[in-house]
This record gives C-alpha cells, sequence and structure tokens, in this order.
C-alpha cells in the first residue's frame, strides 16, 4: 500500500498544476460580542499572502513566513516578549515525506535519490495544499526567534536568535514564557539540545540558564512545562540520560561530524543535581536562583509519575511528557502524556492524559498523588477523563476552578495517512473532538462541553487567558490541514478508486440477492467485467514512465486479487439445511439496506447533506460498523452453513483493508467538508457559558490556531498559529483599555538618538498604524491625550506576567482621567498610507524626519541648480 500512495501522489504532482489560492486582500477590523478587532502586525497583509510579525526590513519575507506560530509570551514595560515556532508542519510533512521517498527511488536505482526525493516531497505538498505551505526543505536550516512589539506603536525588534544552529542542532522555537524576579524566561525546544534562557528586559542581554542535551536521536528532549509557584521557578524537562562527558562511549553508527557537534553541545550542559543522572525520562526542577546551577534541585522525575510520561519521538504528540504545570489552591497539578508506542512494532496505544498533584512539605520534598490516570493506582479519574483520544490536557485557573482543555493529538492521524493510508485515527479523532473540564477545589471534576464547542474540527483547546474577568480560549481547528488530504484526489491516493468501490458493493449485494431468491441451489453469475472493470481504472495506465514499471507490478497484484475475490460462477451448495429461516432472511435484508446506505453516503452529492456543519446525522462509518456487526453474527453463520467459499467472498470484497481504509477516507472527508476552516476564540463571563470572537479565524483559514494571549492595559493581544504563511498579531479591546505607557514619550528605548531607527520605517506608507501625533497611543484617536491617563469609566486594568497558565496581575491604581473615544471599527488596519504622511510615536521622530525632508528637499535644489549651471555652460 505504502508504494501504491506515493505512485500514485507521484503521477498527481507530475499531471496537477499547482496554483496558490491566496485570497490577497488586506485585514479588515473585525467587530463581535461588543470587541473590537484589529490586525496590528502587517495590516496590509491579507490571507494567503506572506506574513510574519517583524518588519520584512528585519528579517526578510520568508523568513517572517517560516516564523508559525507565536509559541510563548510574557508582557514587560512597555513591550510584549514573543518567542517563535519555526516551520512546524511543514517541514514535519517535507521530512517525512523525503525520507520515504528517497528508499523508494534509492529501491528503483535511480540517480541521486535524495535530491529527487526533496524535489518530488516539495512538489507533493504543493499539490496537497495548493502551493499554500512554505518550502519544507528551510525547515532545516532557519531558525525560531525572540522578539519583542511595543503595545503602544507596535514596533518590533528581535531579541534574540539562536547562534550555535547548524545541520546537527535544529531548534524548534520557543514555548513557554515566565516572568520571574524581574528577568523573563524562554523554553527552547529543539534536538539534541533544550535550553532555558533568561533575558534581563532592561538590557535584552540573553544568557543559557538551563541546557540538556540527548544522545539518542529518537528520545524526545525538550523543556516544556514553566511555572512560578511560591518564589520558586518550576521547570519540566525530559532526559534520555546521556552523560554529557562521555556522549557515543558505547559507539554509534552516526557520522563522526554529527557526534562531534553532540558532543560540543552536551560540554555546556547544565550539570544539576540529580540522584539518578542516567535514568531516562522526564524530570521536574525547582531553583530559586536559575542563574546558579548548584540551586536546581528535583523534585519529580519518571518513577514518582509510574512511569506514566511518554518521552519518545514516536509516541503520542511526539513525546509530550510533562506537559503542563499550573498551581491551584496551594498545591502544583501536573499534566502529563501517556500515550506510547510499541518500538517494535510501531503501533501506538492511544491514551488518554493523566495529572497529579504535588504539595510540598516543609523539608523540600513533596508528595504526588494521582487524580487522573491509573485508578488501580489511586487515580479518582480514569486516563483522560474517559476519552483516549484526548493525549494532552491543558490546564488553567480561572476563579474557583482548574479548567482541563484536552488534546487529540491529529498531527499523528495525518501521519497516518501518508504512512499507511489510514483514515480511521482522524475519523475517531473528529468524531471526539476536544473537550472542556473544570475542578473545583475538592477535585470535583465536570463536564463543561465534550463537542468542540459545536466543531468537530476542533481537535485542540490550545491556549487560556483571563481578560477583564472574562475567560478566553484558542482552538487549534484542523479542518484547513485536513482538507489537503481529504480533498486531493476524492480517495484516491488509497488502495481503492470510488469505482472500484461502487462495483464491490454491486457485485456483494448481487450475491446476497441471489442467495436470499434460492438458497437451495440457485447460481449466481457474476456480470461480465463486475470487478475487473474497476481495475482497469487503476490510475497506473495515466503514470508517467518513470513509475510505469513499478505501478505495471501492482496492477497485476491487483487484478490477481481481484479473480480470486470474484468467481465465473457462485453456486450455493444444495443441501437438506439450506433454507433460511425468517430471521436469517432479515439479516440479509439488513445488509442489503446497509450497502445501499453506505453507497448512497459515499457519493459527492450526498457530502453535504449527509454531515451539515455542526450537526451530526447517519455516518457512513457508523454504518459500515453496523453492517460489520450484522455480517458476524448473522450472515456469516448463514453462510458457513451453506457455502463458506461465498463467505470468504463477500470478505475478500467489502470486509478487506482497503475497502476499510476507504470507508474511514469517506467518513473523514463528510466531516471536514463542512467544516468551517480557521480557528475559534471563545470567550466567558461565568466559565461554563460561551460566545465567540471568530469561528474562523478572524476570516482567514490558514490561522488554524489561536496559540498565545497577552492581556494589557492597551487591549488583548492575540498571537496566531499560521504554519501556511507566518504568525500573526492581533488585538481585542472592549473600550476600556487605559494605555500607561512607562516612560511617557519614549515608547521606545534608543529612539531618540539619530541613526537608530529600523531600516524603511521612515517612508510614507510603512509605519506602524495609531501613531500619527505624539502620544497618542491609541487607535484612531487623532486628538492630542496625555500618555497615562485612564478611560472615563476609571476601569483599572492591570498588566500581566507570563502566558503558561495564570496571568499575574501587576494592577496599577490612582491615575485620573482625560477622556479618550472607544476603538471601534477602525479602517486604518486595511489601509496603506498613499499621503506620504509619517506615522510617528513622539517629537523627535517628527523632527528627524522634518530635518530630513529638509535636507532631501536641499539637496535637490543643488542637484538642479548643477545641472541648469552645466547647460549654460556648454551653450
Amino acid at each position: 500500500m505504502k508504494k501504491r500512495f506515493f505512485q500514485l501522489v507521484l503521477t498527481a504532482v507530475l499531471s496537477v498544476s499547482c496554483v496558490a489560492t491566496g485570497v490577497n486582500v488586506s485585514a479588515a477590523p473585525l467587530s463581535s460580542e461588543g470587541y473590537s478587532i484589529e490586525k496590528v502586525s502587517h495590516p496590509e497583509r491579507g490571507a494567503g499572502e506572506t506574513d510574519g510579525i517583524l518588519s520584512f526590513d528585519a528579517m526578510g519575507e520568508e523568513s517572517n513566513r517560516n516564523q508559525s506560530y507565536v509559541w510563548s509570551c510574557v508582557e514587560h514595560g512597555n513591550y510584549i516578549y514573543l518567542g517563535t515556532c519555526w516551520n512546524p508542519i511543514s517541514g514535519i510533512y517535507y521530512r517525512n515525506l523525503k525520507n520515504n521517498l528517497t528508499k523508494l527511488f534509492q529501491n528503483r536505482g535511480d540517480e541521486n535519490p535524495a535530491q529527487k526525493a526533496g524535489t518530488v516531497a516539495t512538489n507533493i505538498l504543493n499539490v496537497v495544499y495548493n502551493g499554500n505551505f512554505p518550502d519544507g526543505a528551510t525547515s532545516t536550516n532557519g531558525t525560531p526567534c525572540i522578539m519583542r512589539v511595543n503595545k503602544y506603536t507596535y514596533e518590533t525588534e528581535v531579541v534574540y536568535i539562536e547562534k550555535e544552529s547548524s545541520a546537527f542542532v535544529n531548534w524548534n522555537g520557543y514555548r513557554m514564557a515566565v516572568e520571574y524576579n524581574g528577568k523573563l524566561y524562554f523554553a527552547c525546544a529543539g534536538f539534541p539540545t533544550s535550553r532555558l534562557l533568561q533575558i534581563d528586559p532592561e538590557t535584552n542581554e540573553t544568557k543559557v540558564v538551563m541546557q540538556k542535551t540527548a544522545e539518542n536521536s529518537g528520545f524526545a528532549n525538550g523543556i516544556r512545562g514553566l511555572t512560578v509557584m511560591d518564589g520558586k521557578l518550576l521547570v519540566s524537562l525530559a532526559t534520555d540520560g546521556a552523560d554529557p562527558d562521555n556522549m557515543f562511549a558505547s559507539g554509534s553508527q552516526l557520522p563522526q561530524a554529527y557526534q562531534n557537534a553532540i558532543k560540543a553541545m552536551a560540554k555546556k550542559d547544565v550539570r544539576y543535581k540529580d540522584a539518578n543522572p542516567r535514568m531516562q525520562g522526564v524530570r521536574l526542577l525547582s531553583t530559586t536562583n536559575p542563574e546558579d546551577v548548584d540551586s536546581w534541585s528535583v523534585i519529580a522525575n519518571q518513577e514518582t509519575f509510574d512511569n506514566l510520561p511518554a518521552c519518545w519521538i514516536r509516541d503520542s504528540i511526539n513525546g509530550g511528557g510533562l506537559w503542563d504545570l499550573v498551581p491551584f489552591n496551594g498545591s502544583l497539578y501536573v499534566s502529563m502524556v501517556t500515550g506510547k508506542t510499541d518500538a517494535t512494532t510501531g503501533v501506538n496505544h492511544k491514551q488518554g492524559f493523566a495529572v497529579y498533584r504535588g504539595d510540598p512539605k516543609e523539608d523540600g520534598t513533596w508528595n504526588w498523588t494521582p487524580i487522573i490516570g491509573d485508578t488501580s493506582k489511586g487515580a479518582k479519574y480514569e486516563f483522560g477523563l474517559g476519552k483516549k483520544e484526548s493525549c494532552a490536557g491543558n490546564l488553567f485557573a480561572y476563579g474557583d476552578h482548574l479548567y482541563i482543555g484536552g488534546y487529540n493529538d491529529p498531527m499523528l492521524d495525518l501521519a497516518e495517512i501518508g504512512n499507511a493510508g489510514d483514515f480511521q485515527s482522524l475519523y475517531e479523532d473528529l468524531k471526539n473532538p476536544a473537550c472542556l473540564n473544570r475542578m473545583d477545589k475538592n477535585e470535583n471534576i465536570e463536564l463543561i462541553n465534550d463537542d468542540g464547542f459545536g466543531a468537530a474540527s476542533t481537535q485542540y483547546l490550545w491556549r487560556f487567558s483571563e481578560y477583564h474577568g472574562k475567560l478566553l480560549i484558542g482552538t487549534f481547528d484542523i479542518a484547513t490541514l485536513a482538507s489537503g488530504f481529504t480533498q486531493l484526489t476524492d480517495g484516491s491516493l488509497l488502495e481503492m478508486t470510488p469505482e472500484e468501490f461502487s462495483q464491490k458493493m454491486t457485485y456483494v449485494k448481487e450475491l446476497l440477492q441471489s442467495l436470499k431468491k434460492t438458497p437451495s441451489g440457485a447460481a449466481l453469475t457474476a456480470e461480465e467485467g463486475t470487478t475487473e472493470e474497476a481495475v482497469t481504472e487503476d490510475t497506473a495506465e495515466d503514470a508517467q514512465e518513470n513509475i510505469q514499471e513499478n505501478t505495471d507490478a501492482d496492477n497485476t497484484a491487483d487484478q490477481a486479487a481481484t479473480e480470486a475475490a470474484k468467481d465465473q460462477e457462485a453456486v450455493v451448495t444444495d443441501n437438506t439445511n439450506a433454507e433460511l429461516t425468517d430471521t436469517e432472511a432479515a439479516a440479509i435484508d439488513q445488509m442489503l439496506d446497509q450497502l445501499d446506505e453506505i453507497e448512497t453516503l459515499s457519493s459527492d452529492d450526498s457530502q453535504t447533506a449527509a454531515y451539515t456543519q455542526r450537526n451530526k446525522p447517519s455516518d457512513i462509518v457508523d454504518v459500515y460498523m453496523d453492517m460489520v456487526n450484522n455480517y458476524n453474527k448473522y450472515v456469516k453463520p448463514i453462510l458457513n452453513r451453506l457455502n463458506p467459499d461465498l463467505a470468504q467472498k463477500i470478505e475478500n470484497n467489502v470486509f478487506n483493508t482497503a475497502f476499510h481504509h476507504f470507508v474511514y477516507y469517506l467518513g473523514c472527508s463528510n466531516i471536514i467538508h463542512t467544516q468551517e476552516k480557521g480557528c475559534d476564540v471563545l470567550i466567558s463571563s461565568d466559565g461554563v457559558n460561551f460566545t465567540t470572537l471568530t469561528r474562523n479565524g478572524f476570516g482567514d483559514i490558514y490561522n488554524h490556531g489561536g496559540r498565545a494571549f497577552i492581556p494589557t492595559d492597551n487591549g488583548l493581544f492575540l498571537g496566531m498559529a499560521n504554519p501556511f504563511w507566518g504568525t500573526q498579531l492581533w488585538r481585542v479591546t472592549d473600550g476600556s483599555e487605559n494605555p500607561t505607557p512607562d516612560k511617557p514619550g519614549t515608547d521606545k528605548p534608543g529612539t531618540d538618538k539619530p541613526g537608530t531607527d529600523k531600516p524603511g520605517t521612515d517612508k510614507p506608507g510603512t509605519d506602524k498604524p495609531d501613531t500619527d501625533k505624539p502620544g497618542t497611543d491609541k487607535p484612531d484617536t487623532d486628538k492630542p491625550s496625555t500618555p497615562g491617563t485612564t478611560d472615563p469609566s476609571g476601569t483599572n486594568n492591570g498588566t500581566t506576567s507570563g502566558s503558561t497558565g495564570n496571568n499575574t496581575s501587576n494592577g496599577q491604581n490612582g491615575a485620573t482621567t482625560t477622556a479618550s473615544p472607544k476603538t471601534t471599527n477602525a479602517n486604518h488596519a486595511n489601509k496603506k498610507s498613499t499621503n506620504g504622511k509619517v506615522k510617528t510615536g513622539d517629537n523627535n521622530h517628527m523632527i528627524l524626519y522634518t530635518v530630513s525632508l529638509v535636507l532631501s528637499l536641499m539637496i535637490a535644489a543643488g542637484c538642479i541648480y548643477t545641472i541648469i549651471s552645466k547647460r549654460r555652460k556648454n551653450r
């Protein structure tokens, strides 16, 4: 099957032209539920256009596009600091396709198989996603970054980029961030090395305070959880237990250059105190002084959590380990990924997440109690709260409850489609979308929502936040990613075409009808070519010459299997027990009805009617499984009694792997076909009843996730996950914002000095919106205002620190007011400046601009005078 998958995709790549389907319109401001919503990063760019947050002068368009997520965020002073994730999905797909295709081309004896595989892998992704993915090849030669954005002027700058990137060291991005004792900490995920970075926001000086390097390339080495509790910084990581001083001591098949690079990185690892440093698995560390290696201590490890955390890349969510850390009600709650994959068989045993409660003791040790997980070991609730699809649990404390959002790991499902043509895992996740539960202070858990808030494609309640007393949730929507597979060729990526599927059902229905009419000896002659015709439709006949030979071999095998599956004459043996009972006849009638229903649900015209958006009518997989049960319980015993050969013929046609995969493909397609693409952003004032700020990624279907929330005194900033065209930054306001810069008139340190401006910012039409006049920090407020004033309502809006669970309020009191108008549906975001007016943040910028303009005019006048003088002389 895998060979045929690649052959058919190769045929598609070579015969289908790739056309990008971008919308190419600017991002217009929106409004929802009394909130105004605007895109503050590159507002002139719309869906389907290269995007990002940094200026294109600073990083270039392609690099900006590869900064796919705002993966972490933290606020400090006038700035929000953002950690990105670099090209996570296109890169994964590209590497998997390239590896498999390289083997295919090597087996065929092609020249330069790796180079050819890379080209074809890129073309495949272009076909599947209509050219909307960045080049997967760039995933291995770029790096994520940490940037900061002025929350009043929207000016951006790069704070940090990993400087030790190489062909052997790959940095995925900065997944968590938190403020601790005046410093900012970012957890960097990478392979083979992961780091915890410390940033001094006063100087932007950066240093590595924690580092761990893995020797085993299959281990999910990474720092993931990050929080502050009782004055201590807590960090979760995973380690393969390698000795940093003796890497590869037992030998390795890896290239020597790779080994040398890993050894060099390992020498810089932080050697924290660990009673069992060679143990593979997770660690939970605590410190009161991150810069002092001796202050780090292990407060829990793999054994603490009953060996449940999954830490290998082959495991669920690429070995998510200790997933989230959140203090609640005086305790620390730790969620973990537990689904593991058998290293020998490659079979993933999906299992729901687990949660443990940690309680510190006076002597510095901790007591740990399982809350969700293995009930035989004392857990109060079963894994995943009863849903095996819920592989991870995101935690967030809001009010008197700890909220638990599920994650189904659909990325593992999409990998199964490419590797085996198997849609079953994706279908099961779509039928069981992400759930929201909450736990009270007595650890009683109640279900809030179990249907993805009405969207089957909501597979992850990704990030939580609180803004002005309301709970917000950003989701991960799989519809845009999954639709690339479900709509490419209507199932022809599988072992069966739609024509074959229909022909096989017709064959079986004719057999059953004849059996029902003349069970005591009638013969059923299959119509000429019933199953052969389907085989002749094989797309291999249209394949390009470079894959014809292998495809012909597959056709021969397909025809042989088909011939074995049908008889020229199917005869029911005559015997004294050949008559059907009423119950048996009814069972056959039911199977015939089920085959008819499957055929109806498999037709293109039935897709919309069969699965309308946010409703759950009859489903083709449910009908198929009912038919399987009916067959095994009633029909198969009949056939075994009358003629066992008939049972084998039916099973060869409609109960084989290819038919099974095709049914699940149709099940996924019927669901995805009607889902609204783009993430949801949900909001609630009571944590139970939710409305939406968007159902479609703010009008951009490529925004598949609402990943990072940053509540500030100038609105709620939201960093998007967009693996297609690059991350975006949006701003949500309700009119009660109170923008209060730390230093009025100097929103950006260093901007008062000549020569410190970002390239290109003095050009008309390229400046940040909303800063037409000095001191006007709020959008669309062209009247002069005094920095530091508050809204007339007197609302006291606290700024926040951290994005990893609970946003700690640092409220400011005592400011009195000058009225500022409420931000409404501003039209500045979707228009480029065409009048040559430069938008600046302070008087010094305006002075510099005026001086530059005068100098430019003087130079121009001088040039004109020189030209005229020369002409006079030439006369």
